[in-house]
């Protein structure tokens, strides 16, 4: 198999799954209450998302910026 052939297939491959993970989440989104939607979107403080145990989501920390993440105690 040509490398341009791998390449092509790989791409395919990669957008299927993507696809896939797409609609999953749109689904997620769906059940939600517009009440979850907005928690969701507040946090649970300044660095972690509000988990979901319900809908199969966990708390995640996040960061922003150039430097990443720099919690302080």
């Amino acid at each position: 198999i040509s490398t341009k052939t791998r390449r092509f297939l790989e791409k395919q491959i990669q957008s299927k799954v993507g696809f896939e993970m797409s609609l999953k989440y749109e689904k997620l989104i769906r059940k939600m209450t517009l009440a979850e939607k907005a928690i969701m979107m507040s946090g649970k403080n300044t660095w972690e998302t509000v988990d979901f145990g319900k809908y199969g989501i966990p708390s995640m920390v996040m960061s922003d910026g150039p430097h990443g993440l720099r919690r302080q105690a």
